[in-house]
């Protein structure tokens, strides 16, 4: 059986021979930037047609908000460079606005405005869309991915990162998703090696899903996916979490998120400890499946 390590290089370049050429402002052209971000979106199979369309509407409400162009422009540059991509299986990776320098207030309600009109990916490929953003909700059920292989999204937004054009001492991947890793790498090789080349993960665990399960499913008052996003998941100095128990309240979530990413505001959220996985209080490996 292969290494895990041999399997998480074969995902790579998976992901690598897949890719096309990512256009920026101008060929060629390198920007020094406060931020590289990248915003990898949930769309496996477990969320409905409604949540979909919430969360898309909470990232253009939040970029379209004035005090993210104000944090945006409290930096060194004053720009930062955005990638906003939906996932579900290991195969599902579907870039929704390619690389973006933010350096005004036009600059970011722009980005919310390519955000809206841009239909929401359906299949394993991306390559067929049938949800518009601004469609009704009462059309057909799509199909969205089958699996969630957050590993295989975190290797994908990794290489995301590796395009030069913006240049940044700051890389951090914002995930956002309502289940564990149950297909593609192993979870936690993934995110360790993430860490080790200097990447932040933070997390937006959707967990409104659980709000009427039992008690078996929670801890102190977190519920297990808020437990294994902060074991299994986040990494990185300063990584941190923030749980969305209610969809109404998805877009102030991801608006005080923005905040604390683009203007290092420690005080906006809690930074979760990065806790290796050996010593995780969560089995990283839970439900996870053999590649």
């Amino acid at each position: 059986m292969r290494t895990w390590c041999s399997t998480i290089l074969l995902f790579v370049w998976s992901i690598v021979i897949r890719l096309v050429v990512i256009p920026t402002e101008a060929e060629g052209a390198t920007f020094d930037v406060d931020l590289k971000l990248v915003l990898a979106v949930d769309l496996s199979d477990s969320m409905t047609r409604e949540e979909l369309h919430l969360q898309r509407e909470g990232y253009v409400s939040a970029f379209r908000d004035p005090s993210v162009a104000r944090a945006i422009a409290s930096g060194e540059f004053g720009r930062i460079a955005v990638l906003y991509f939906e996932w579900g299986g290991p195969d599902h990776h579907d870039v929704i606005a390619l690389w973006t320098g933010l350096t005004t207030a036009a600059d970011t309600a722009a980005f919310a405005d390519l955000l809206a009109k841009e239909p929401i990916a359906t299949g394993s490929s991306g390559a067929n869309r049938a949800m518009s953003f601004g469609e009704s909700l009462d059309q057909p059920p799509i199909a969205t991915a089958t699996a969630t292989s957050i590993s295989a999204s975190l290797l994908f937004a990794f290489e995301m990162l590796r395009d030069q054009r913006f240049r940044s001492s700051r890389e951090v991947i914002d995930l956002s998703g309502n289940g564990i890793n149950n297909s593609g790498p192993p979870l936690a090789p993934v995110r360790d090696l993430l860490v080790s080349e200097g990447i932040i993960i933070n997390g937006l665990p959707l967990t409104w899903f659980a709000a009427d399960n039992s008690d078996s499913t929670t801890f102190f008052g977190k519920s297990f996916l808020e437990r294994y996003y902060d074991d299994c998941v986040i990494g990185g100095p300063g990584a941190f979490s923030i749980a969305v128990n209610d969809i109404s309240r998805f877009q102030e979530a991801v608006r005080l998120k923005l905040l604390t990413e683009i203007a290092e505001r420690e005080i906006l959220a809690t930074p979760v400890n990065f806790v290796p996985a050996e010593a995780a209080g969560v089995d990283c490996t839970v439900q996870e499946l053999d590649p």
